[in-house]
Formats: C-alpha cells, structure tokens, sequence
C-alpha cells in the first residue's frame, strides 16, 4: 500500500469519489432536524459547491499532507500488508463506535437533551464514507503532517517528536471536536456556543477527542488509508447501525 505511485492513485481515487459524494448527498434526505428545502441556496449549486470544495480545497491540501510526509519519513510501518492494518483498524473503528454508544447513553441522561440526532439510512451510508476521506484528509494528513513538519522537523530538529506528535494531535482533536459545535447549535437551537451544556460538550469532546488520537494514532503507524478506515467503520455502527435502532 505504501508504494508511492499505488498510494498516490489510490489518493487521488478517493478524492473524485469524495466529491461525487459530496455532490450527491445534497440530494439525499436528511434528518429531520436539517430540512434541506429550508436553504435558501439552490440545491444544485450547493451540490457543485460541494463538488468543488472537495476537489479544489481538500485534494491540494491532503496531496500537500502526502508529500511532505514522504519526505519527512513520517509512516513507522511502510512496507506491512495491508490486511493487517485493515484488520487492526476495522476493530478499533468497531470498539469505538460500540463506546460511542454507550457515552450517548449514558451522557444523554445527564444532560437531558436526548440521545445524539443520525442521519437516514443511505444519507448515513453516504455520510460515513465522506467524513472518514474529508476529515482524515483536513485534521490528520493536512494538520498533524503539517505542524509536525514545521515544528518537529524545522523548529527542533526532530527532537522531541513524540512529545510533538501527540501534542499536536490532541490540538488537531480539539479542533475537530470544536468543528462539530455549529451543527449542534442547529440541531439544538442553541443561539451561541456559550448556551451548549458544559456536560454536553465533554461528550462531544470525549467522542471526537477518542476518535482523533486513535487515528493519528494509527496514522502515524500504518498510513491516512488506516486512520480513513477507523473513521468510517466508527461511523457505520455509530450512524448506521445505532441509527437503525
């Protein structure tokens, strides 16, 4: 898989795939918390500029992640067989999705405000394989490889570097638990961030921050494609599965 040409086409295949997604799941039904015909854009220019944010925002950015961790030596396992990582990383996205659930439970009884909202059936299907590309690619292969690059590498002279790493990536799991704030404040109602429950915002931080560093986690040790495969198996049972029931 770390071939650099076969890990390059299989980049650039999961980007065009990403931005058909993207295009179609403006088409999709949503919750009924996020009532598509309420937008005052129009549905077919939403869905080319999702199109287009995928292809001409994330690609460059992700492609940017790839190359400088080649040249940084960033991946510790480069040569493994795939199916060992594929098998390591579809259980953790499982466990994971599993403790997803069980912190809902138990936080929703806290809080008050229910059980967390999920997506229609294929709008999840289609919503787990668009955040587990689109958010590794910003957050992991973009934001992690990126500050690790400038200052494990360029600042300290690869000193440090574990304490870097995991620095940077419990900041890169902050900002993309804080990323998740504006949909709750919609689904909601909250009017600002200071009005989401302290006790809600823990779960929110517990879940995203849990997800985050087991993926840069695994990231750092199989490759993107890895830390892509926990998110969307996490997503599965967490969207998916769970939604179902």
């Amino acid at each position: 898989m770390y071939n650099h040409s076969k890990k390059y086409k299989v980049y650039f295949l999961l980007i065009i795939l990403l931005g058909i997604l993207a295009f179609i799941s403006v088409y999709l039904p949503q919750s009924e918390a996020l009532p598509m015909e309420n937008l005052e854009i129009n549905q077919s220019v939403l869905a080319l500029v999702n199109f287009g944010i995928m292809i001409l925002i994330y690609g460059p950015l992700g492609y940017i992640g790839l190359r400088i961790s080649d040249r940084i030596d960033f991946i510790i396992n480069k040569n493994i067989n795939y199916k060992v990582w594929l098998k390591n990383t579809t259980i953790i996205g499982g466990l994971l999705g599993i403790t997803f659930i069980i912190l809902d439970l138990v936080f929703a009884s806290i809080h008050g405000l229910g059980t967390l909202p999920h997506p229609p059936l294929l709008t999840g299907i289609i919503a787990s394989i668009t955040a587990a590309i689109g958010e590794e690619i910003i957050f992991r292969l973009f934001f992690i490889t990126f500050w690790y690059w400038i200052i494990g590498q360029i600042i300290f002279k690869e000193k440090y570097s574990n304490i870097i790493f995991w620095s940077i990536s419990c900041l890169s799991a902050v900002a993309f638990t804080v990323t998740h704030f504006p949909s709750i404040m919609f689904l909601y109602g909250f009017e600002s961030v200071s009005q989401i429950p302290i006790v809600l915002s823990i779960e929110l931080l517990l879940m995203n921050g849990s997800l985050s560093l087991f993926a840069a986690y695994y990231y750092r040790k199989y490759g993107i494609f890895a830390a892509m495969n926990i998110h969307f198996v996490l997503d599965i049972v967490w969207h998916v599965l769970w939604g179902l029931v």
